[in-house]
């Protein structure tokens, strides 16, 4: 069991580190949006039933899976937020936008869009 001082400094590393959101279907399409960062070792995931965790020395990646972004995902924040293209095709899209996804964003990295798995592609 962790004492206190060790789960203050374990808090602050955290706080410290760049963090990336990602709000994702497929994790095939994860991974190949992040081969697109350079000098990153991503390949070990913490997964969970719902999404996975990669913590490295200075960044941490917190991937949700989900069939829709809604109001259960507030609270989050990260230096820079990735999106399934797939999620960005609902209805209410610009509003979920605007006030659930902008809101997370702790810089002025434009929300990333990224591709997500096509049946042609994974035939191939």
């Amino acid at each position: 069991m962790k004492t206190c001082k060790e789960l203050v400094k374990q808090h602050l590393e955290r706080e410290l580190m760049f963090k990336i959101l990602i709000f994702y279907k497929s994790i095939s399409a994860v991974k190949n949006y992040l081969e697109m960062f350079r000098n990153m070792p991503l390949m070990i995931f913490e997964e969970t039933r719902n999404g996975f965790t990669f913590s490295g020395e200075k960044i941490y990646v917190k991937g949700i899976r989900c069939a829709k972004i809604s109001d259960r995902h507030r609270g989050h924040r990260a230096h820079i937020i990735a999106v399934q293209e797939e999620l960005t095709w609902a209805e209410d899209w610009n509003e979920v936008r605007d006030c659930i996804v902008y809101p997370m964003l702790q810089t002025p990295i434009d929300i990333q869009i990224f591709d997500g798995d096509y049946p042609d592609e994974q035939a191939a």
